[in-house]
């Protein structure tokens, strides 16, 4: 035997090395089956003869698959790595992933051709990981300075969309909703948190920061913060506390025609600065009671149409805004007014 040459722990290349069945009992033998049959002799003859069947063709079946098989049973038993993987075949290749500049490609160790790479990231410069892992679970707690979903800004300006963006914009505490217009008229090349953005090529689908010959365009808008939900400070008993607060309208240009929504330490508050800067709405209390703010009071009643209690009548009420709310007014066979009646329908019955 050659030095290198494989050892194995076991060959089995005839019948010799690969033993047949023998069956270790046999029915012409008393003290293995004994029976109380008047002709023994036969039924241990056929039983023999069965079994013989059996156990040649056993030993048939097995001497046949050696033959067929024509090679050796080995097992890995004293064998070094090498000698098993000369045994097992060739070991497989393996392709590493890469990620530069928003393009994915390939290498292996095997020396094969690698997959064509492919563009995976709009923006160049992105960090991708096969797993991402926080303390809370998977990518719980992810942490970034801003979000905004206005993504689609270039798009828009290339199919000459110039309906309104509505887009929401996370930074710090502050969570707004924001709506862009635009004319169309103006723009401009974009440009976030510094950085100017180019198409990476003329089919103006991926960008890079990388300068190239085309810079990335889109419309100049004009925002609208229509709502933020924020962490702000509000008047509580004389001292100021923070809460979380809901604001709802863009407001005019002195800062009025808002509303807010919060819960301080007392209940939750609904209200609304108009046009002068008063506010307005309604307190569900803690103590179990609701009081509103900003009711219109009476500023004159007229009875002038009263009547003299022989046939029905009317009067009015003038309220705080110059509202008017007008009644009818039904009376009893006495000249007592019974029933009101307002503009709406609504009855109010008087009794006496």
């Amino acid at each position: 035997m050659a030095e290198g040459d494989l050892v194995y722990s076991r060959v089995w290349t005839s019948i010799e090395d690969f033993p047949t069945i023998e069956l270790t009992k046999t029915w012409e033998s008393q003290d293995d089956f004994p029976t109380i049959e008047v002709d023994e002799e036969t039924v241990r003859a056929d039983m023999q003869f069965l079994f013989n069947e059996i156990a040649d063709y056993i030993n048939g079946t097995l001497k046949s698959f050696i033959a067929d098989f024509g090679g050796s049973f080995v097992t890995f038993d004293g064998l070094t790595e090498e000698e098993k993987d000369e045994i097992q075949g060739p070991r497989g290749v393996t392709y590493t992933p890469h990620v530069n500049d928003g393009v994915l490609w390939w290498t292996n160790d095997g020396g094969l051709p690698n997959p064509d790479p492919v563009q995976i990231s709009q923006v160049s410069e992105t960090t991708i990981v096969q797993e991402l892992y926080s303390s809370y679970g998977d990518v719980a707690d992810l942490t970034v300075d801003s979000l905004r979903t206005d993504y689609r800004r270039a798009w828009r300006y290339l199919q000459g969309d110039t309906s309104p963006l509505d887009y929401l914009r996370i930074h710090d505490e502050e969570i707004e909703f924001v709506s862009g217009e635009t004319t169309g008229e103006q723009t401009e090349q974009l440009v976030i948190d510094g950085d100017a953005f180019y198409w990476t090529d003329a089919t103006k689908t991926q960008m890079t920061k990388t300068v190239t010959s085309w810079p990335v365009i889109v419309y100049v808008y004009t925002e609208y913060v229509k709502a933020a939900f924020r962490f702000a400070e509000v008047l509580h008993n004389g001292a100021y506390v923070k809460v979380p607060v809901l604001k709802l309208g863009v407001g005019d240009q002195l800062g009025h025609n808002y509303a807010l929504i919060y819960k301080d330490p007392d209940g939750l508050k609904i209200a609304f600065e108009d046009e002068r800067g008063n506010v307005i709405g309604m307190t569900c209390d803690r103590s179990g009671y609701t009081d509103l703010a900003g009711l219109r009071k009476p500023m004159e009643i007229d009875f002038s149409g009263w009547g003299d209690g022989t046939q029905d009548g009317s009067f009015s009420e003038t309220l705080d805004g110059n509202v008017v709310n007008s009644f009818s007014v039904e009376f009893d066979a006495q000249g007592r007014p019974v029933l009101f009646t307002d503009g709406d329908g609504h009855e109010t019955a008087v009794t006496w």
